[in-house]
């Protein structure tokens, strides 16, 4: 069974005092270090790429919703991913996700408009406010 990783908004390191911003750094390479990791939430996380997690391949469900995320560089390493969410971020072109054969929902919200979609793509793109 997959561990489950949450770092919602007020997480904090051990020894971090409360408010500080988390080590992005340390925590990256703590998460992907949990290889059998199959869902991760980082939900308004100083994260700009997925790429330093790139090794977690047993990844079912990623969670970048508020991330400074851009683009989906990187995305290709969760070869098992069925469910993302990138609610609140910077990615308009969708066209990387072509590269997950089992991708089942992507969740995206309107101030993401226009998106560049894949025209052959079989995943449900849900729209949220």
């Amino acid at each position: 069974v997959g561990s489950v990783v949450l770092l919602p908004i007020g997480f904090m390191c051990i020894g971090a005092p409360f408010g500080e911003a988390i080590e992005t750094a340390f925590n990256l390479s703590f998460i992907a270090s949990m290889l059998n990791l199959e869902k991760l939430v980082l939900i308004y996380q100083p994260l700009d790429s997925v790429t330093k997690l790139s090794d977690l391949v047993c990844l079912r469900e990623l969670n970048v919703s508020g991330c400074r995320m851009e683009d989906l560089k990187g995305i290709s390493g969760f070869p098992a991913l069925e469910i993302l969410n990138i609610e609140h971020t910077q990615i308009s072109d969708l066209t990387p996700l072509k590269s997950l054969p089992k991708l089942k929902t992507v969740t995206v919200s309107t101030v993401m408009l226009p998106l560049q979609l894949d025209s052959e793509a079989e995943y449900e793109v849900i729209l949220v406010n």
